[in-house]
């Protein structure tokens, strides 16, 4: 039946985004603690290391931003990919069947 099949394309579309957005979650995880170790090598070694620290911290919060503005670019355009796809199919997603059953699916 095309709305069922319509149903769970949507449905593991909205999976897919979830794990895009728990890996971007958990990559602004991984750069805090990245960053706070060499802030704290940064203060360790004082100025016996100071410029080549304070080059390799800004170099880290660039690189860093590029990649995040890219994911969150990416989940930008997939979000409205999906909304794209559940506002084109609505019907078929709240009445998968053609019969006089009234079924609504909420999720």
């Amino acid at each position: 039946n095309l709305g069922v099949e319509v149903q769970y394309v949507t449905v593991n579309a909205c999976e897919d985004y979830s794990v895009d957005v728990k890996r971007l979650y958990h990559s602004i995880n991984h750069y805090y603690m990245r960053r706070a170790k060499l802030l704290s090598k940064y203060e360790k070694y004082g100025n016996k290391a100071h410029e080549c620290l304070h080059t390799s911290i800004a170099e880290y919060d660039e690189a860093t931003f590029i990649e995040f503005s890219l994911s969150i670019t990416h989940l930008y355009y997939y979000y409205l990919s999906m909304y794209d796809k559940i506002m084109k199919n609505i019907d078929k997603i709240k009445k998968p069947r053609n019969d006089s059953h009234e079924l609504y699916f909420t999720w």
